[in-house]
């Protein structure tokens, strides 16, 4: 939606950042576009990108953590180890 501008203004660092936070529940596709869109940016775009990434997990890292969390434990309860 941002990257490219669907019913809002494209912005390439808000892309990037919501995709830093998106990428931390560690599913596949979520860090591949991550990568994706770290490839896209300029220098100077990447730097203010990794700004507005950090406050944004600040702001909102812990729901992905949470699920990150959630997945492990549910990995783990079905292998056994618990």
């Amino acid at each position: 939606m941002l990257e490219y501008g669907q019913g809002v203004p494209a912005d390439l660092e808000k892309a990037y950042a919501w995709a830093y936070v998106s990428a931390e529940v560690g599913q596949q596709p979520l860090v591949d576009y991550f990568h994706q869109l770290q490839d896209t940016l300029t220098g100077e775009q990447r730097s203010k990108a990794d700004e507005l990434a950090q406050e944004y997990m600040i702001k909102y890292g812990l729901f992905a953590q949470a699920a990150r969390a959630q997945k492990v434990i549910c990995e783990e309860l079905k292998s056994g180890i618990y």
